[in-house]
């Protein structure tokens, strides 16, 4: 496995250097560039003040002799392209193996809590920005409840709740959304007053996931601020801020689509807990905000990522005739040819989406990921409709023979639908998947 492999060459090379977790391969976001990264490079360099790209490279003339691929230094960042399955199946992750009390008993109650926090920001933000955070944050903690058993769910200002289910999720956020529509003028810079992280120790194992946006991050208060860098320091939250250009790029937004009135009527029309569901995913979706609609969540098409991905669902088990549960990726490891397909076919993106799904949602968790996890989620999901679409595919699940890779690209797709099967489905209760 690469990770075992990567910190035995830095032990040979930087002996005094422990590397965290933080450097271990993961899945990149643009398949373009690489299949997999490793920030190991970064990491000693801050702690030796040497060059990255100078260590990534020392890394990588011995790395490479061990491992086989297309090996490249991306301004300090180990980047690996064009892997065979025998180097990237083992980095593969089960949700089992991500999240053990998930795989014991579903949704723990027992499981210790991670806190999820947006910091709503005030009027220096366009509503409809504030709205789509407030998305996100949604998102995030349904993950989190989800595959975690529960979380500290907090809107900032509100107070903070311990949510362990879908529906007290979308009872938080309807909550967060109301004061939002309510309060639009409300200037607040100091957010110390009504938030600060629970007290569990500098060695949280858990770290928080904030959210706020760049801009309002910038306006709070020095003490405000100063208070999420300490924390940041001490490893105990991971703060994100969407860039700018998705939450207030107004170049080529419709004012009439994303003025205050205009989505204080889309929410009004909102109806029940699926309505909501719908919601959260189109509103934290990667749409620039310049091209997007609040109204499309109020409709089932394919701008919707939930219905979208829903029906591609359904597709697959009406065409493939095969269930969705259980399925992980020891189910790839005896597909024969499974070495060619991620060689060459043009469903190498596909079949890599899908094989690092757990890992993406993991990082997502861990890490405050979300807003990458959504666009994977949309990628897999384009990718996803065209593969089934294809006559060659229909005509060969139909006659039960593989077809130019066809069998190994359904045995992916099925491992990344298995993955977010419990996020995806209809219905709000975590017990009842």
């Amino acid at each position: 496995m690469l990770n075992p492999i990567l910190l035995e060459v830095v032990s040979s090379l930087y002996p005094q250097i422990l590397l965290t977790t933080y450097s271990e391969f993961q899945p990149m976001l643009d398949l373009s560039k690489g299949d997999l990264s490793s920030t190991a490079a970064v990491e000693i360099a801050r702690q030796t003040r040497e060059n990255a790209d100078l260590i990534a490279r020392r890394i990588i003339e011995d790395i490479s002799k061990k491992v086989a691929g297309e090996w490249r230094s991306d301004q300090g960042y180990i980047v690996l392209a064009q892997a065979s399955a025998a180097v990237l199946l083992p980095e593969a992750k089960s949700l089992a193996e991500l999240f053990p009390a998930y795989a014991r008993s579903g949704a723990s109650s027992k499981a210790e809590l991670r806190e999820v926090i947006c910091l709503v920001p005030d009027l220096s933000v366009p509503v409809y920005a504030r709205l789509r955070l407030i998305a996100s944050t949604a998102l995030q903690a349904l993950l989190t409840v989800v595959y975690e058993g529960g979380c500290r769910l907090s809107f900032v200002p509100l107070a903070p709740r311990i949510v362990r289910s879908k529906i007290e999720v979308l009872e938080q956020m309807r909550l967060a959304v109301e004061r939002c529509l309510a309060h639009e003028g409300e200037a607040r810079l100091d957010i110390l007053d009504v938030f600060e992280l629970s007290s569990n120790g500098t060695n949280d194992p858990l770290p928080a996931a904030i959210l706020t946006a760049h801009h309002y991050h910038e306006r709070l208060s020095e003490r405000s601020k100063s208070y999420l860098a300490e924390q940041r320091k001490a490893g105990r939250c991971n703060l994100r801020m969407p860039s700018d250009a998705w939450l207030i790029s107004r170049d080529r937004a419709l004012s009439e689509l994303l003025n205050t009135p205009s989505m204080r009527a889309v929410i009004g029309e909102l109806r029940g807990d699926d309505g909501w569901m719908r919601w959260i995913f189109h509103a934290a979706s990667s749409i620039p905000s310049g091209d997007f609609d609040p109204a499309v969540a109020l409709f089932d098409e394919c701008a919707s990522p939930l219905w979208n991905v829903q029906v591609l669902i359904e597709r697959f088990r009406q065409l493939c005739a095969s269930p969705l549960s259980g399925v992980d990726r020891n189910s790839l490891a005896g597909i024969t040819g499974i070495d060619q397909l991620l060689k060459g076919s043009r469903e190498r993106d596909l079949a890599l989406r899908c094989v690092f799904m757990p890992l993406w949602i993991g990082r997502a968790i861990r890490n405050g990921g979300v807003l990458e996890w959504i666009t994977v989620l949309e990628e897999l999901a384009s990718r996803g409709h065209a593969f089934l679409n294809r006559p060659q595919t229909r005509i060969a699940l139909a006659q039960g023979r593989d077809s130019q890779g066809t069998t190994q690209i359904a045995a992916s797709l099925a491992l990344g639908l298995s993955s977010i099967l419990p996020v995806v489905s209809d219905g709000v209760c975590v017990d009842q998947l």
